[in-house]
């Protein structure tokens, strides 16, 4: 009796609807399961980035359970400070905050009234307690700013679970690769893009600190010199709102400014904007690609679109992840010849994308070979 094997071959149309049908309902149970999801995301990123310290640590032969010990023990006493600072400095904000919004009423009077003064006519305008709700206005500008750090808050709600994950996952660490070079050899292709991988999500979030950490320092002296009111408070969120791409900068602009222009006016609280402005860009712009090296190459319009769609997905931590998923993503695209056209897409720079594909292709085929 002949058997006839039947291989069928999808058309990429159909191929294309496959994958986008599996991403739906794996994007639909993500966040579905959000709470958990998040949990053990958070616990990897924390693995991901705590494994080259453990593995320093094992170098001087401390013992596994004391290094992941320490680790454990520097990341909680770091996540307490700064909890236990944030709250502080936002319960003394909040006691100041019915004051702030006397002055914003007082002072958007006094500009309304010295337009008059000037020959702009507002006779037909109400007055302007019953035009504008001012209180509204000022509490919904540090409502968005209260609401985002509540997601980060809303991160360690399971943070005895996550602590246990990193505990087990750290011990792991030295003995994943050992199986993955025995599984797939170890000049495999796969593996090498595997490393590569962690690798560049490493670099985004060392990069992401340091100049994080360069932005804060500089707002510091500014807002210092400038005497404006909590200075280290809108230091701190700019530092942790530095995590979130492109919008990150912006939200944490808006206290501040808002608070120098209750302070001192207008004057003032356009030098904090401008000052702001020209930090970010030079860290950004000058900083940033000197001690990212070659980059990334993503562009900033799918950086956008993904930082929505994660947030949409997970919260805050979709917001924080949105660029370490896109390396994940791209390092994937970039592996199947068929998928290169993704890679082009989500590239930043297509002539060196195009150039990256063609080493991979050639390191593909010597390896085939």
């Amino acid at each position: 009796m002949r058997t006839t094997n039947i291989n069928p071959v999808l058309s990429p149309l159909t191929q294309m609807m496959l994958i986008g049908g599996g991403f739906v309902l794996i994007v639909t149970g993500m966040r579905a399961a959000s709470e958990m999801v998040n949990t053990i995301l958070l616990a990897f990123v924390i693995t991901l980035l705590s494994a080259p310290l453990y593995r320093q640590l094992i170098r001087r032969h401390v013992p596994p359970f004391v290094a992941i010990a320490l680790i454990l023990l520097l990341f909680i006493v770091i996540l307490v400070g700064l909890g236990v600072f944030l709250a502080v400095s936002l319960n003394r904000f909040e006691a100041n905050l019915a004051q702030y919004k006397a002055d914003l009423i007082e002072k958007t009077v006094g500009f309304i009234q010295q337009l008059s003064d000037n020959g702009f006519t507002l006779a037909n305008v109400v007055p302007i307690s019953d035009s504008f709700n001012f209180q509204s206005m000022i509490g919904n500008a540090f409502n968005i700013v209260g609401r985002i750090l509540s997601s980060f808050a809303s991160l360690f709600t399971n943070m005895g679970l996550v602590v246990l994950i990193v505990f087990f996952a750290l011990f792991e660490v030295t003995a994943v690769p050992e199986r993955l070079v025995q599984g797939l050899g170890e000049n495999n292709n796969l593996l090498q893009r595997f490393y590569d991988m962690n690798q560049s999500i490493r670099t985004y979030f060392w990069i992401k600190t340091q100049t994080g950490l360069l932005t804060a320092v500089a707002n510091t002296i500014l807002l210092l010199v400038l005497g404006v009111d909590f200075a280290l408070l809108w230091d701190v969120l700019s530092f942790l709102f530095n995590f979130i791409p492109n919008i990150g900068f912006l939200i944490a602009l808006i206290p501040v400014t808002i608070v120098t222009f209750l302070q001192y006016g207008m004057g003032k609280a356009l030098i904090v904007v401008i000052g702001y402005v020209l930090i970010n860009f030079i860290v950004d712009n000058i900083l940033s690609p000197k001690l990212m090296g070659r980059g990334l190459n993503l562009s900033p319009a799918i950086v956008f679109i993904a930082l929505i769609f994660w947030t949409w997905v997970l919260g805050i931590l979709g917001a924080i992840l949105a660029v370490p998923f896109l390396i994940i993503v791209k390092t994937i695209v970039d592996s199947d010849e068929g998928a290169r056209w993704l890679s082009l897409i989500i590239s930043g720079n297509v002539p060196q994308a195009a150039a990256r594909q063609n080493q991979v292709a050639d390191e593909t085929n010597r390896i085939d070979k």
